[in-house]
């Protein structure tokens, strides 16, 4: 594939707003969690929130393949790199939040963040395999797993890669049975886990949380960056995208109402295929400039910053409600709705703070890897 088309600006500010769009629902699952007596629908709502992940993910694996086919990932440079600008944001977030749980409200550390201190969870945890950490795959930093499952997407893409080309040349009809299989897969390893009484699954649990799971948003991430470079999203089918990502949410929303231990992964299943949809539809709209400048700009700007926002806004949406909010007497919905729109001001600060000073951070270590190495 020819990544000269990634030169345009519209394209980058697609992904740019896809996932500014997914930190705003992965705020507004995390806030709701602090208001659990707001409105039984408001809160449903919310709790969609959660598939912002797999948006992230997706945007993640498409701006890969634009390294895949530079070559980048055959360099050891470039996984160096990655590496640090991976663990030096954990380490920085690992320090804001244990100086929280040392002097912040005990009901925030035992009700909804409860860190697991071991020597394990440290040197797993620092060498970003909390993917293979059953008992502290999110201990450390809320949200952590999800650095671990983006260091393991790096490991593994230029062998997803090499599968997804060499099913494509089989047959394009394979590329939407793969994630198909691999769903159930896990449904299969859930049950095995269930009748057995190994290990806890259902929603965020390890099994959740684990990549493959995750495969399916990795894999639409894939075959959307393939559609877009070989010139397959047109705007003809403007209409068609926004009708199927409107069924496939829904449908997204019907399996998780039924919370069971098989509807998690299924929702992560038809929440990545809608997302493609609305991936797709957002290219068409930016590209054809029809969307409205100001919100194309503040939700771009959201992405762009996302990881400072996504590793800090847990400060908001959970330590402040349950240090400050807890005793307040007013309705719960109207509270929330109100606190809500702080929280995306105050994580969006706070988020740009944190990203100046991380890549302060890790400019100054590539840059003193880069000296010795030469």
């Amino acid at each position: 594939m020819n990544v000269a088309h990634f030169k345009l600006k519209s394209h980058f500010e697609f992904v740019d707003f896809c996932k500014g769009l997914a930190m705003l629902m992965i705020i507004v699952v995390h806030s709701g969690q602090s208001f659990p007596n707001m409105s039984r629908f408001i809160f449903y709502g919310t709790i969609y929130g959660q598939m912002g992940c797999q948006l992230f993910l997706m945007m993640s694996a498409f701006l890969l393949c634009v390294s895949f086919e530079k070559g980048k990932l055959n360099s050891i440079e470039y996984y160096i790199s990655k590496y640090f600008k991976l663990i030096i944001p954990f380490v920085l977030a690992m320090i804001v939040y244990m100086v929280i749980c040392q002097f912040g409200s005990n009901r925030f550390v035992a009700h909804i963040y409860n860190p697991k201190y071991s020597l394990k969870n440290f040197i797993l945890n620092l060498l970003l395999l909390q993917q293979v950490n059953i008992d502290g795959y999110n201990s450390l930093v809320p949200g952590g797993w999800y650095l671990g499952a983006l260091w393991l997407i790096y490991l593994l893409f230029p062998f997803i890669c090499k599968v997804y080309n060499k099913l494509l040349n089989k047959s394009v009809m394979l590329v939407y049975v793969l994630p198909v299989i691999v769903l159930l897969i896990v449904i299969f390893l859930q049950t095995i886990l269930i009748s057995n009484g190994i290990y806890r699954v259902g929603n965020n649990t390890f099994l959740y949380f684990s990549l493959i799971n995750q495969f399916p948003a990795v894999w639409m991430g894939i075959k959307l960056y393939f559609d877009v470079v070989s010139g397959r999203v047109e705007y003809k089918d403007k209409s068609r995208l926004l009708i199927m990502f409107i069924i496939l949410t829904c449908i997204s929303l019907i399996v998780l109402k039924i919370d069971k231990y098989y509807s998690f992964p299924m929702a992560v299943f038809f929440s990545s295929c809608s997302f493609y949809s609305l991936s797709k539809y957002i290219y068409i709209i930016i590209k054809g400039n029809k969307i409205l400048i100001l919100i194309n700009k503040i939700i771009s700007n959201y992405g762009k910053n996302s990881l400072g926002i996504y590793l800090t806004h847990f400060i908001y949406a959970w330590f402040v409600p349950q240090c400050f909010l807890s005793k307040i007497c007013i309705n719960q919905t109207a509270l929330f709705l109100m606190y809500l729109l702080l929280t995306f001001i105050l994580s969006y600060i706070t988020g740009i703070v944190f990203n100046a000073i991380n890549n302060c951070v890790t400019g100054f270590w590539l840059r003193t890897i880069k000296r010795y190495g030469n």
